[in-house]
């Protein structure tokens, strides 16, 4: 279990059979793989944090109730992604361009909350300071 997800929260939005599928990289098992989940979490949440570890929240991001519904769903894609693309993208299909395009929705989402044009409810690193410039 990683800061922002289980592997339960990627199983619910890419279906366990898919993550199982994606997680054995060897192509000879069809359960889950745990220890392959566990380090594709970990990457996701990492570049979650590389993200935002220079913006105005504190990382590991958090909100007043708990981690960040936003948060989740952007760990849970991206590991999604790093699953599925483990297993390599050689062949350029359906698929492939649709988990591709998962990865950049998630890097824009999170590019929008970097340039200030959304916000998380997430703790600040600085709350006292102004989140814009002050004209006098």
């Amino acid at each position: 279990m990683g800061t922002y997800i289980s592997r339960s929260d990627v199983e619910t939005v890419f279906g366990v059979a898919n993550v199982a599928k994606w997680s054995d990289k060897d192509r000879d098992n069809a359960e889950v793989n745990a220890d392959n989940v566990a380090a594709a979490i970990a990457e996701a949440e990492a570049e979650i944090d590389d993200r935002f570890r220079s913006s105005r929240y504190v990382v590991p991001l958090t909100g007043t109730t708990g981690t960040l519904y936003t948060v989740k769903q952007w760990a849970a894609r991206l590991t999604g992604f790093l699953l599925y693309s483990s297993r390599g993208l050689a062949e350029r299909d359906k698929v492939s361009e649709r988990m591709i395009g998962i990865r950049d929705a998630v890097h824009e989402e999170i590019d929008t909350h970097l340039a200030g044009q959304r916000s998380l409810a997430a703790t600040l690193a600085f709350p006292e300071q102004p989140t814009a410039p002050i004209v006098t």
